[in-house]
């Protein structure tokens, strides 16, 4: 039995600055999706709240990811692990 996933890859980020706003007020991403289906997103959009919920965790993966990288860039981490 096979399985089919869909991908995307790309070189660029695009942020949402309304769910980037949510994280940085500290809502937990169930909270981001809660209010982001109370403001109609998902009927503005006709995206399911399943992929808004997904895009959502995207964004804040890639933020906790970017804000660590600001607080401890990679070539200040010794070796092995700095460059």
């Amino acid at each position: 039995m096979y399985t089919e996933v869909d991908v995307f890859v790309s070189n660029f980020t695009l942020i949402d600055p309304e769910i980037y706003q949510l994280w940085v007020e500290g809502c937990s991403s169930s909270e981001a999706v809660s209010t982001l289906h109370q403001r109609s997103i998902t009927q503005n959009t006709g995206a399911t709240v399943e992929l808004i919920a997904s895009d959502v965790l995207d964004h804040y993966r890639y933020a906790i990811i970017s804000m660590t990288n600001l607080l401890i860039p990679l070539g200040l981490i010794p070796a092995p692990y700095g460059f």
